[in-house]
C-alpha cells in the first residue's frame, strides 16, 4: 500500500477550544503582561542597555525599544503560529500537545529572558555594571520547562473513535488458526545513541567552564538528557490489544486499539525530508510517528483521518498481522 490510500472516515479535530486557550490565550496573555512590565521599567533603564552578557559580564549593547519589541513580537508570532498547528491539524492527541507546550515554553523563554535581562540593570547608570543572569537564566529554564510540561499535560487525550468498516480487502494479512492469539514484538534503538550521550556530556561541560555557573549547565543538560532516556528506545508491539509502541521507561506510549484501525501498511520512511529529524515527530500529511531511522516503516491509518508510524525492522510481519487481528476484532 502506499500513502495515496483513500479512505472514507472524517478527518477530525478534538478540543479545539482547549487549543485555543492554552496554545494562544494563556502565551499571549504572558507576552502582554511582561511587555507592559517592562515598558513600565523604561524610565529606569540606561542608555544602552545591555543585550548579551559574557563570561566577563555585559558586553553587548542596544536599544531599549528594540530589544524590548523584539521579545514580544517574536514569541506572540510563534504562539499564534503553534496555535494553528493545533487547531487545523491537531487530530492527533501528541500534535496537540507538542504545539501547547512549544507555545507556552516560547511565550515564558522569552518573556522570562526579557524579565532577567532588564531586571538586573534597572537602576544602573551604566549597562556595563549590570549583574549576572546566570543565576536567572537557570530559573527561567526551570519554570519554563515545567509549566509547558504541565501545559501539555492538561491537554486531553485522543477520543475514542471506533470504526466499523471493513479492512480493504488488498491489505496485507497473516493466516492464523481459530483462536491463535500470536503477539509481534520488536525493540528499536536510536543507532547514534551513544554519539549523542557524549555530545550532551560534552556540551554541559563546556556550558559549565565557560559560565562558570553549573547549575545552568545542569538546567540546561538535565531535559536533554532526559529525551535521550526517553526518546531513543522503544519496544513496538502487535497483538490482541492493537498496536503499542512504549519507551523504554514506559513513557511515553502510544496504543492504537484495534476498533480504530482502518489499515495498516509499509512505508518507506526519509526523516529529515519527511518529518525534519528523528524522535517523535509531526510529518507530511498530518502524519505522527516515531521515527528512529531511515528506512520502513509500520504505518497506520487511524479512524479520524489519524496516521500513525514506527519505523521498526521486519515492519511487513506486523503491518500484516495488525490488519488480520483488525479483522477478526469487526467480528
Amino acid at each position: 500500500m502506499n500513502d495515496t490510500l483513500t479512505l472514507t472516515t472524517r478527518r477530525t479535530t478534538p478540543f479545539r477550544g482547549r487549543t485555543t486557550v492554552l496554545a494562544l490565550g494563556f502565551p499571549l496573555a504572558v507576552v502582554a503582561v511582561t511587555a507592559a512590565i517592562t515598558w513600565s521599567w523604561r524610565s529606569q533603564m540606561p542608555d544602552p542597555i545591555a543585550v548579551h552578557w559574557g563570561t566577563d559580564g555585559a558586553d553587548g549593547f542596544g536599544s531599549f525599544s528594540s530589544h524590548v519589541i523584539a521579545l514580544t513580537i517574536v514569541p506572540a508570532a510563534t504562539s499564534i503560529l503553534l496555535w494553528a498547528l493545533g487547531f487545523f491539524a491537531g487530530r492527533e492527541s501528541f500534535t496537540r500537545r507538542i504545539a501547547v507546550a512549544l507555545s507556552v515554553w516560547f511565550a515564558l523563554f522569552f518573556s522570562g529572558i526579557s524579565l532577567a535581562t532588564l531586571g538586573v540593570q534597572r537602576g544602573v547608570s551604566d549597562a556595563r555594571n549590570a549583574g549576572s543572569i546566570s543565576t536567572p537564566l537557570a530559573i527561567v529554564f526551570a519554570v519554563t520547562a515545567c509549566v509547558a510540561a504541565g501545559a501539555a499535560w492538561l491537554m486531553p487525550p485522543d477520543p475514542r473513535l471506533p470504526t466499523g468498516a471493513p479492512v480493504p480487502a488488498a491489505a496485507a494479512r497473516l493466516e492464523l488458526q481459530p483462536g491463535e492469539l500470536p503477539t509481534w514484538t520488536r525493540d528499536v534503538t536510536f543507532r547514534g545513541l551513544a554519539g549523542s550521550i557524549v555530545a550532551v556530556l560534552a556540551g554541559v561541560t563546556i556550558i559549565g567552564v565557560v559560565t562558570h555557573t553549573w547549575l545552568l549547565s545542569l538546567v540546561v543538560g538535565l531535559p536533554i538528557g532526559l529525551s535521550l532516556a526517553f526518546f531513543t528506545q522503544w519496544t513496538v508491539i502487535v497483538d490482541e490489544a492493537g498496536l503499542t509502541v512504549r519507551s523504554t521507561l514506559g513513557r511515553p506510549r502510544f496504543i492504537i486499539p484495534l476498533d480504530e484501525v482502518e489499515i495498516a501498511e509499509v512505508v518507506w520512511v526519509r526523516p529529515l525530508a519527511e518529518f525534519g529529524g528523528w524522535g517523535i515527530r509531526n510529518g507530511k500529511g498530518g502524519r505522527v510517528g516515531v521515527i528512529i531511522h531511515t528506512g520502513a516503516a509500520l504505518q497506520v491509518h487511524r479512524s479520524g483521518g489519524r496516521i500513525f508510524l514506527v519505523t521498526v525492522d521486519d515492519a511487513e510481519t506486523g503491518a500484516a498481522l495488525l490488519n488480520t487481528l483488525a479483522e477478526r476484532a469487526r467480528g
